[in-house]
């Protein structure tokens, strides 16, 4: 008999992410919803209804499938296994709809971008101009001094 009542509960109580098959999470985005990034307090919650979340979430999940693949695609024909920051921007300035979705967030993303670029540039230079100056140096008394420091 107990069994019988477990089994029952286990089908009723299946949450909202198994029931539509999606991988975002509907709790959160429905808590999201309900509270929003300006009123992080459970006081002035609004209501939501209960399809609310489940949509936004399948939409923004549709989005995201839809730039990874294509992303995706851009990193496979460059002959790379990883998808970087600039095959992402490849595919929003690339796709139209996309282009015209994230209109407001491409200069963004791009300046940001570029600053990184710029970042990984001086760490380049700056290993480049170290080994070109342990190699001008002696490496044989580099190695007599770590061997009288040990000793």
């Amino acid at each position: 008999m107990a069994s019988t009542n477990m089994a029952s509960k286990k089908t009723w109580s299946d949450s909202r992410k198994e029931k539509t098959g999606l991988i975002f999470p509907i709790g959160r985005f429905h808590r999201l919803l309900a509270t929003g990034p300006h009123q992080p307090s459970f006081k002035n919650r609004l209501k939501i209804q209960t399809n609310t979340p489940i949509y936004v979430a399948a939409v923004i999940e549709y989005l995201v499938t839809e730039i990874m693949e294509l992303s995706g695609n851009v990193a496979q024909i460059e002959n790379r296994t990883r998808i970087i920051p600039f095959d992402l921007l490849s595919v929003l300035q690339n796709d139209e709809e996309l282009k015209q979705l994230f209109a407001s967030l491409l200069p963004s993303l791009v300046q940001e971008l570029q600053e990184e670029d710029k970042k990984d540039v001086a760490a380049v230079v700056e290993s480049e101009t170290l080994t070109s100056h342990l190699s001008e140096e002696n490496k044989t008394t580099d190695v007599t001094i770590k061997v009288e420091s040990l000793t």
